[in-house]
């Protein structure tokens, strides 16, 4: 649902400004975040995220290509 066309300015402002903070502190967290865990501590937390996905991708290619019965 669009937001009448007066007020698309201001909303589009909130979602900018709302999308810039979390920017922020975002970037404010990783230096500290990169310094306490470092490059294997954030690989081992994207593995975490990642793997679960690809093994799902992977379970349903092998669904999607055995052969049906009919």
């Amino acid at each position: 649902m669009r937001p009448p066309a007066h007020l698309r300015p201001a909303v589009q402002g909130t979602a900018d400004t709302a999308m810039n903070v979390v920017a922020a502190i975002g970037a404010g967290l990783a230096g500290p975040l990169m310094g306490t865990i470092g490059f294997g501590g954030l690989n081992a937390f994207a593995a975490v995220l990642v793997l679960p996905v690809i093994v799902s991708g992977l379970l349903l290619l092998r669904l999607h290509r055995r052969p049906t019965t009919a």
